[in-house]
């Protein structure tokens, strides 16, 4: 267990700074949806870039056009192959847009196009936000009237492609409270009640390839919400939940497994367990923190389900690490707090899930380098450490260390 060490801490002048962020090619945004500095309105909103050392690189706001109080500018913020998104759901009354930029590296963004609705009917335009292959999905949430929308678009160009609707119910107003794109689908989660879930999986052209009821597989009691957050992986959706439970499904809507809180013991009144999570190639992202004690921590899984590493935030009394931003992208983390404050930290070692595409590489007496010994989580495995850069470069390829 050898937890990524803290590379900065961040921290900006504002109301909710580190509630979102990402981690784009060349920097890291954190938002503040409520800022409101240097003469802005209040809630206007502001994002903060800064390279992967923690330095400041530029700050950006809404256009002067667009800038109003409870614009909200930063509620979601999604980077991806030199592309920027950056929503504001409380423009024009709560109708939402979204700002596309491109990544300028260390200078500012340059703002490319934006995007919103036509339609008083849809409201918090850009509530939830995903960015990957090419596609911008935009969730809308809300709706005056009917079932709420989400939006597809050719990120370069801006272009509408796919309008995505509720498939059953033409009330549904939280269909689009979370979003993905990736690994040839769209995840769309939609909350009727807290014990009545779905997430709907969609193939890149917009046609519906999926109906998942996670409810059907959770007692409810223990898992409100679940859905609330949707990750995509490779052939798998994450879905987690307001008060413990984290299901895994593949693409043809199979549980595959499921953790709660209440099987570790010190979290078994930690209701924010599954709340936070992100993935990034074979890595989950998980913070459990509980803004009521300091027994806030991140933890690395597989996919399969196995907890990697865990770590405490260790950082004084800040209660609440984890219950904002939480990213992994690329071998760095970010990871936002409750007090105006973020964090990153680079992983320094693969082992076992992140080495998971080198498993089949064979040594020179034709024996694997990459044994596991059970895929059963609660069995002993066998674990191959690797020195980790941001090329993923096996050096020699001489073992380190084994843990079995």
């Amino acid at each position: 267990n050898i937890p990524p060490p803290l590379v900065a801490t961040l921290t900006e002048t504002g109301v909710s700074f580190g509630k979102t962020g990402a981690i784009g090619e060349n920097s890291v945004l954190v938002g503040d949806e409520d800022a409101a500095n240097n003469g802005n309105p209040s809630n206007s909103g502001e994002v903060y870039g800064y390279d992967f050392s923690g330095n400041l690189l530029f700050s950006i706001v809404a256009p002067a056009s667009d800038s109003a109080a409870n614009l909200y500018f930063g509620n979601s913020i999604v980077a991806d192959d030199g592309v920027i998104a950056i929503a504001a759901k409380g423009f024009n009354s709560n109708i939402g847009k979204v700002y596309v930029y491109s990544d300028n590296g260390n200078n500012a963004p340059t703002l490319l196009y934006t995007l919103t609705t036509s339609s008083a009917e849809f409201t918090e335009f850009g509530s939830s936000i995903a960015l990957k292959d090419g596609l911008l999905v935009v969730g809308t949430t809300e709706a005056t009237s009917s079932s709420a929308s989400v939006f597809v678009y050719d990120a370069p160009t801006g272009n509408l492609l796919h309008e995505l609707s509720h498939p059953t119910s033409a009330t549904n107003t939280d269909f689009g409270i979370a979003v993905d794109v990736g690994y040839g689908r769209i995840s769309v989660s939609s909350i009727i009640s807290t014990e009545d879930t779905r997430v709907f999986l969609y193939d890149y052209q917009g046609n519906l390839s999926q109906s998942i009821e996670p409810t059907k597989f959770a007692t409810l009691s223990n898992d409100s919400n679940l859905g609330i957050v949707s990750k995509l992986g490779e052939n798998c959706v994450i879905l987690g939940s307001t008060k413990g439970g984290i299901l895994k499904f593949d693409f043809e809507g199979n549980l595959v497994w499921r953790r709660r809180y209440a099987e570790e013991t010190n979290y078994a009144t930690n209701t924010g367990f599954g709340q936070y999570l992100d993935i990034d190639e074979n890595l989950i992202l998980l913070t459990t923190p509980d803004t009521t004690a300091q027994t806030d921590e991140v933890q690395l899984w597989g996919l399969d389900g196995d907890i990697l590493q865990k770590f405490s935030g260790d950082l004084g009394s800040n209660a609440g690490f984890g219950s904002n931003a939480v990213v992994i992208r690329n071998g760095k983390i970010l990871i936002g707090s409750g007090s105006n404050t973020a964090y990153i930290f680079k992983l320094q070692y693969a082992i076992d899930k992140v080495a998971f595409k080198y498993r089949n590489l064979i040594s020179e007496s034709g024996s694997s380098l990459f044994e596991r010994k059970s895929d059963d989580y609660t069995k002993t495995q066998s674990a191959l450490l690797l020195p980790y850069d941001d090329d993923f470069n096996l050096g020699s390829g001489d073992l380190l260390s084994r843990h079995g």
